[in-house]
């Protein structure tokens, strides 16, 4: 393992293996003499701190498991900047197991950081790649595969792309367990993080993401048009808002019993969370009505969206611990489950949620009957109309109706008692009826993460819990909220 050095300061004859500007063993001067140099795995090229260099650089060998092949910055400032204006990629490599560490990427065309392989149209795996800490400015992050890790970036629109594009984009069948985790994206046109093509076993965790407007319109895309991505979809602790003109969070054509959990979503056009495909209308999607998928949406937090929560073509979806508040839109729906009796879900299970004032409908369902579609409804705290199903003809059910008809006994139409709903605040108050009347369901932690004890309550913040998670006072600020922990 060795450790080379890049000065653009420095005489254009170093070896790079110090930092010293002249002499025979003085760092390097310019990108290409990174990449024409031969590295091992294990090895460091550093650049130099608060210095540019133009054009591209592109790994040229690989590392191997446990022994990446890093480039990354030494000295004291600024990070080092790669300016790729009008180039297409700033870092670009068809090599294995690198890592890119503390760079300032700026202006690149198609990526800031790209890594694939091609043999014709052939797509091959360029495992373990390791993206972290970066500042992009106009370019974007397209990622391959398997085992990418892709983490702890700030990346800041728009892209130089001009097609379909993320901010930062997973893909293809080679993309397997890649993990997208703490990074912060915005300002750019049609989605955020994107996973497709196959991308099987996703994880977007801990991610802020925001204004992210026009194109497709999405927050995070989960994306399986054309195929299949299977395996667990893990989509936890992120805060994304702002979006237009479609979905916060979006599942399309997943099957492996996604994981949607403990998310801040607020400000999107349509939904806050949707979780669908087009297996009735087109060819490229799994029937998933009737299979129950096993997907859990639980402990969410979402407001100021059209629809909270929207399933369309889809079976086995549980609505588990979520609020959904301040709505938006002419018809603003707590949960939608498809639009027509062709496009329906099934066997969904709607518990424990807060639905707050202002939905017109809490939820809507296609069907000849409304239970064709949702399993459970109970344990919910709602505060209007409860139900809308389609018979070729609406019909509304109110609260009352349902439970005359012996179903939804446990829910409730008064106030749920938040400490500061007109501010966003869902947490429980001294004296909430959602306090342990809720259901047990098999979840263990909150919103915030603290742990359940006892009876559970409704909503996704169980009573008492003594802070605000990070993700929440970063965008809100704000302190305490609880009143001293549940035991």
């Amino acid at each position: 393992m060795a450790t080379y050095y890049v000065d653009s300061a420095a005489d254009a004859g170093g070896n790079g293996t110090t930092t010293a500007l002249t002499g025979a063993n003085c760092a390097f001067k310019t990108l290409a003499q990174v990449n024409a140099k031969a590295f091992s795995p294990g090895d460091f090229c550093l650049f130099n701190r608060g210095q540019t260099w133009v054009g591209t650089l592109t790994p040229g060998d690989s590392g191997t498991y446990g022994h990446n092949i890093t480039y990354g910055a030494y000295g004291s400032g600024a990070q080092p900047i790669i300016d790729a204006t009008d180039l297409s990629y700033a870092i670009n490599g068809i090599k294995d197991y690198i890592t890119i560490t503390d760079f300032a990427l700026k202006y690149a065309r198609v990526a800031g950081v790209g890594h694939s392989r091609f043999d014709g149209s052939v797509e091959h795996a360029t495992p373990g790649w390791v993206i972290q800490s970066c500042t992009l400015t106009e370019c974007s992050i397209v990622a391959f595969g398997p085992n990418t890790i892709i983490q702890d970036n700030v990346l800041t629109g728009p892209n130089g792309a001009s097609a379909e594009a993320g901010a930062i984009t997973v893909r293809g069948l080679v993309a397997s367990n890649c993990q997208v985790l703490r990074n912060t994206v915005s300002g750019f046109a049609d989605r955020g993080i994107w996973f497709l093509i196959g991308a099987s076993s996703p994880t977007a965790n801990d991610n802020i993401v925001h204004d992210i407007s026009g194109g497709e319109g999405y927050g995070i895309d989960f994306d399986g048009y054309g195929q299949l991505i299977t395996g667990v979809v893990t989509c936890s602790g992120n805060t994304v808002y702002n979006i237009a003109p479609l979905w916060g969070i979006y599942m399309e054509n997943c099957s492996g019993g996604s994981v949607i959990k403990n998310n801040l979503v607020y400000n999107c056009t349509d939904a806050g969370i949707a979780y669908m495909n087009y297996s009735a209308f087109l060819g490229h999607y799994v029937d998933q009505r009737g299979n129950n998928i096993g997907a859990k949406v639980t402990y969410n937090v979402i407001y100021e969206c059209n629809k909270g929560i929207y399933t369309e073509n889809v079976s086995g979806v549980d609505a588990w611990n979520n609020v959904i508040a301040a709505p938006t839109g002419a018809t603003p729906k707590g949960y939608g489950a498809g639009g027509s009796v062709a496009a329906y879900a099934t066997d969904i299970d709607i518990r424990n949620n807060i639905f707050g004032p202002g939905l017109t409908y809490v939820c809507t369902v296609p069907g000849n009957t409304w239970t064709d579609v949702i399993t459970a409804f109970d344990y919910n705290a709602v505060e209007d109309i409860t139900i809308m199903y389609e018979r070729g003809d609406s019909h509304s059910l109110s609260l009352a109706t349902l439970q005359a008809g012996g179903k939804a006994t446990h829910c409730f139409t008064t106030d749920p008692g938040c400490v500061d709903a007109g501010n966003h605040n869902y947490a429980l108050a001294v004296g909430s009826p959602c306090i342990d009347t809720g259901v047990d369901v098999g979840l263990t932690n909150d919103f915030n993460g603290d742990e359940i004890f006892g009876v559970p309550d409704i909503g996704a913040y169980e009573y008492g819990s003594t802070h605000l998670p990070d993700l929440y006072v970063r965008v809100h600020g704000g302190s305490q909220i609880g009143k001293g922990r549940k035991r």
